[in-house]
């Protein structure tokens, strides 16, 4: 093993924390000079490494991994992993023209500079995040793939209760948000169909994971990263691994069109049912407390003076 690998070896062992570089040129029987570069060089790499005067040096973040991704889930079949892109959405439908037969094919990046929201809104992706879109090709009708929304961001609140023990919430139609309402994460779809065939989905998915809060405050957002939940920096690759279990999971009730179960377990980490809500859609403004999800198309249901109303899209802002 050389000497970059061993004192990558001996940070990942501290368990978070801080190591002399005294400690580590003695078991490695060099200079604390090299010991630096050696940092620095991890540094470059993408490690995120703590330096501190007196104490040494202590690892927060690992760069991510695409080789561990695949190695680790069966999901996938392809992951093009980029430094920096204009956005995710559009490799993908790239690759797509390239070659129509893609399927599970992931595409991430650590930074992009035209993300893209929903009704063609902008999404703020500086390095810290993770942005990728994943093309599927599910055997379902496509006034179903509404619920792919659901498998996505249940996977998310799901794998942060998992890995951190952190409680957030699901608010319709695809986002997951604090108890504070700020956005976590955002789910984008686009689908090509015929009447009564899904020729594929690409599912946009940005998380706030690793993201300074003073870049929120700068851009006025109401956002918040899992980080500043947690409290440390998370290690990208080991949230990414276990999402993507999770949401294996998840899309095979999709597949096997068990939505009962998904919307029952999406609505017991809502922020938005039990509430009084107003919807936004292209035609009309609709005021009302939300009551549940529909289990057939995914629509949420919303009770109002006039009885009750489903509506599958829309902008939902909660009242009280």
């Amino acid at each position: 093993m050389d000497s970059t690998l061993k004192v990558l070896a001996i940070l990942k062992n501290s368990k978070n924390k801080f190591v002399s570089g005294e400690n580590i040129a003695k078991e490695l029987k060099v200079s604390r000079v090299a010991v630096y570069k050696i940092i620095k060089k991890l540094i470059q790499e993408g490690y995120k490494i703590e330096k501190h005067k007196k104490l040494g040096y202590k690892l927060i973040g690992s760069p991510f991994s695409p080789e561990d991704l695949l190695k680790k889930t069966k999901f996938l079949k392809e992951v093009v992993f980029l430094k920096k892109t204009t956005s995710t959405m559009e490799l993908a439908k790239d690759i797509l023209a390239k070659n129509p037969y893609s399927e599970q094919v992931l595409i991430i990046a650590e930074e992009q500079t035209s993300g893209k929201g929903r009704i063609e809104r902008k999404w703020f992706s500086p390095k810290g995040g993770l942005y990728f879109s994943l093309i599927v090709k599910p055997n379902v009708l496509p006034y179903e793939v509404f619920m792919l929304n659901y498998v996505f961001s249940l996977s998310v609140a799901e794998t942060i209760k998992d890995l951190y023990n952190v409680r957030v919430f699901t608010k319709w139609p695809n986002d997951v948000v604090d108890a504070y309402h700020r956005k976590i994460c955002g789910i984008l779809l686009e689908i090509d169909s015929e009447i009564d065939k899904v020729n594929y989905c690409i599912v946009g998915v940005g998380i706030n994971v690793n993201i300074n809060s003073k870049f929120f405050s700068k851009h006025k957002l109401k956002a918040i990263s899992l980080s500043q939940i947690v409290g440390k920096n998370l290690d990208m690759t080991e949230f990414t691994v276990e999402l993507f279990k999770r949401i294996e999971k998840n899309y095979k009730l999709f597949e096997e069109k068990k939505f009962d179960i998904l919307t029952s377990r999406w609505v017991s980490h809502s922020s938005t049912i039990g509430r009084t809500i107003k919807v936004q859609t292209f035609t009309q403004t609709i005021k009302g407390t939300a009551v549940g999800i529909s289990s057939k198309t995914g629509a949420l249901i919303i009770k109002t003076p006039y009885g009750l109303k489903e509506v599958l899209s829309g902008d939902c802002i909660h009242l009280r």
